[in-house]
């Protein structure tokens, strides 16, 4: 008798530990309205919380493996339920290039550190690159200067090297002898700045924006000068150079540029001398 009752009581606090048990679970489990907060704290969706996803993406590597064993591989729900598509509602959802740098295109601003001023070297002058916005030539493509990754994951695209790599194509634009020092954020050599015959040849910073070195003049010509033809003449015999004296550009490049000096921007910094 007295071991069916030490079992009976045993019995009784083996029942009683697993409904206080299944209690404290159930209580911590998400519902559908609170689900996020619960399982991520909150401010996991804001970009100025010290929780916010972003960071702790940044922290893991930028690796979105463990994002992909709730949400799914294609980050549409998974088990989670939750589609990540909601608000990264892109291609590739939050793969897209865009997630990390850029807005609008794949390039800066933001950056990867979230700065969007022109004077940050992650920013620089990316969008009059890619844009065109100087109105003095067509846009460069991403990959002209950089290789652009496949994937999110593919080689060379998230490493240890600080900083984008540049690494010009050899294109008519880009001549053979172009580089980039990531210390002095200086593109030099490069056709599309001068170097070329009767060209400046000049040396530009990345991060500048006064503008000079899309200034007319700076890359053939003097941008001291009073007019438009003075400015973009190139180096004469005057200065060192072989090119005519003459300041109406029309006069031999009609393809390029007209009598009131509005350029033909697909035959303008395209790494050929239309001469007529």
């Amino acid at each position: 008798m007295k071991k069916q009752q030490q079992a009976l009581i045993l019995t009784i606090l083996s029942l009683a530990f697993l409904a206080l048990s299944c209690s404290d679970l159930k209580k911590d489990l998400p519902t559908e309205t609170t689900a996020g907060p619960q399982i991520h704290g909150q401010g996991w969706k804001d970009t100025a919380s010290a929780n916010f996803h972003g960071l702790a993406i940044q922290s893991a590597g930028w690796s979105m493996n463990s994002c992909k064993e709730c949400h799914g591989p294609d980050y549409r729900g998974g088990s989670s339920g939750s589609s990540c598509f909601t608000c990264h509602n892109k291609p590739g959802g939050p793969e897209n290039c865009t997630v990390c740098h850029g807005g609008v295109n794949a390039a800066p601003p933001k950056d990867l550190a979230g700065n969007t001023s022109s004077s940050s070297p992650g920013v620089g002058v990316h969008q009059s690159h890619l844009l065109g916005t100087d109105s003095i030539a067509t846009p460069i493509a991403c990959n002209e200067c950089h290789i652009v990754p496949a994937s999110l994951s593919a080689a060379g695209h998230i490493d240890s090297t600080a900083g984008a790599e540049v690494m010009f194509l050899v294109t008519p634009r880009y001549a053979a002898g172009q580089s980039f020092s990531q210390s002095t954020l200086t593109c030099t050599n490069t056709y599309c700045h001068g170097n070329f015959s009767n060209g400046n040849k000049q040396s530009v910073v990345w991060n500048d924006v006064s503008g000079q070195a899309s200034a007319c003049g700076s890359c053939h010509g003097d941008v001291t000068k009073s007019t438009i033809g003075d400015k973009a003449l190139p180096k004469t015999s005057l200065n060192g150079g072989t090119h005519p004296n003459d300041t109406r550009c029309v006069n031999c490049h009609p393809h390029v540029i007209d009598a009131n000096y509005k350029l033909t921007l697909s035959k303008h910094i395209d790494g050929q001398i239309e001469f007529n």
